[in-house]
C-alpha cells in the first residue's frame, strides 16, 4: 500500500507528464507547416514517453504505402526513403490492417518478432493516426529508458497526443490544398500568373543576393489558334495539358513551370546559366516536336517557340521578363519551333 509521500510524488509524476502532454501539443497546433508538425513531435513525443526510439510514418492512399516521416534512431544514420506496403507482413503492417492502436507487452510471444538484441525491451506501442475514417499514419515506439514495459499510462498518453498530432496534421493538409488551388491553374495544374510574377520577383532577389544564375524561358504553342479551328476546343485543352504535363515530366523540382496566359507559358529556371538554359529549352522543344497527340480519331502534331533570357546583375523583374517575350517573338517571327536567346 502506498504511503502519502509516495501517492504525493506519483500525483505530481502524472501532473508533470500532463503539462509536457499540453506544451507538446501546442507546439504541434502552432504551425500548419506538415513539415514542422513531424519535427515538433519527433522531438518532444520520445522524451515525453521515455522513449529512445521512435519512428513516425504517413500513409498515402494512392501508393498504399507508409512512407517514413521522421524518426530518432541514430543507428539509422539520416535514411528517409523508406516505404512499407501496408499490404505486407511487416509488424507495421499487421498493426494497419488490424486497424486500431496496440500496447504490445512482449513483441515475440504476441507476434512472432524476433532478433530484438538492439532494443533494451520487448515492449512497444504502435498507435494509429486517424482522423474520421481517414488514416493518416502510424507511430511506432520502442525502447522505454528505463528498460521495462510499456504502461496503459504510457499508451493513454500516446493515444492523447495522437489524437492533437492527426487533427493537426489533417488541418495542414487541407491548409495545403487550398494554397495549392490558389495558386495553380485549374487546367493545366501549372502555376499561375500570379504566383510566377511573385516567384521570379524572390527569385531575382536570391540571385542577387547569392550570385546565383537564373533563367527565364517564354513558351509559346505555334499556329495554336488553327488547333481550336480545326478539331475544336476541347483538343486544344487537351494539348494544353499535355505540354504541362511535359514540362513537369522534363523540369526539377526546384524550377517553376506557370501559365503565362492562352497558349503562352514561362519556366523559371533555378541556379541555372546561359548553356544550361538553353540545353533546357531544346530539350523542351525536341520533345514538343517528336510528340503525337492522340484526341478522339486525331493525330495532331504542334511545335512550339521558345524565348529565353538570363539574369544579369541589377535587372528588374520586367525587363527580364520583357527581354524574354522579345526573344520569343523572334523565334516566331523567323519560323517557329526553335529557341531565341535574348541579347
Amino acid at each position: 500500500m502506498m504511503d502519502n509521500n509516495n501517492i504525493s510524488m506519483s500525483i505530481s509524476n502524472e501532473l508533470e507528464r500532463l503539462t509536457e502532454i499540453n506544451e507538446l501539443a501546442k507546439q504541434i497546433n502552432s504551425t500548419l507547416e506538415l513539415s514542422q508538425i513531424i519535427q515538433h513531435t519527433i522531438k518532444g513525443l520520445p522524451g515525453l514517453l521515455h522513449a529512445e526510439k521512435c519512428t513516425i510514418f504517413l500513409y498515402d492512399a494512392k501508393t498504399e504505402e507508409l512512407e517514413l516521416a521522421a524518426h530518432n534512431h541514430y543507428d539509422m544514420d539520416r535514411k528517409m526513403d523508406i516505404k512499407i506496403s501496408v499490404h505486407g507482413s511487416k509488424l507495421i503492417s499487421q498493426v494497419f490492417q488490424m486497424g486500431h492502436s496496440v500496447l504490445i507487452r512482449d513483441i515475440e510471444k504476441e507476434f512472432g518478432v524476433k532478433n530484438r538484441s538492439k532494443y533494451r525491451s520487448k515492449s512497444s506501442m504502435i498507435t494509429m493516426l486517424q482522423s474520421g475514417d481517414n488514416i493518416l499514419g502510424i507511430i511506432n515506439i520502442n525502447d522505454k529508458s528505463n528498460g521495462e514495459e510499456f504502461n496503459e499510462w504510457d499508451f493513454s498518453m500516446a493515444q492523447n497526443i495522437n489524437e492533437h498530432l492527426a487533427t493537426a496534421i489533417s488541418n495542414a493538409k487541407l491548409f495545403s490544398q487550398t494554397r495549392r488551388l490558389s495558386i495553380t491553374d485549374g487546367l493545366t495544374d501549372l502555376y499561375t500568373h500570379r504566383y510566377f510574377q511573385e516567384t521570379l520577383a524572390r527569385e531575382i532577389s536570391r540571385s542577387s543576393r547569392y550570385k546565383k544564375p537564373l533563367a527565364l524561358m517564354m513558351v509559346d504553342i505555334d499556329h495554336f489558334k488553327s488547333v481550336n479551328d480545326t478539331y475544336g476546343h476541347q483538343a486544344g485543352d487537351y494539348i494544353l495539358q499535355g505540354l504541362s504535363s511535359m514540362m513537369k515530366e522534363l523540369f526539377r523540382q526546384s524550377d517553376y513551370a506557370c501559365r503565362y496566359g492562352g497558349e503562352e507559358f514561362t519556366i523559371i529556371l533555378t541556379d541555372t546559366d546561359r548553356d544550361r538554359g538553353i540545353s533546357s529549352a531544346e530539350r523542351l522543344r525536341k520533345t514538343m516536336e517528336e510528340k503525337v497527340f492522340k484526341f478522339a480519331e486525331h493525330e495532331i502534331k504542334v511545335t512550339i517557340s521558345i524565348g529565353l533570357s538570363g539574369y544579369e546583375d541589377g535587372m528588374h523583374k520586367q525587363v527580364m521578363i520583357e527581354k524574354a517575350d522579345k526573344a520569343l517573338y523572334k523565334a516566331k517571327r523567323d519560323g517557329r519551333n526553335q529557341v531565341i536567346i535574348a541579347d
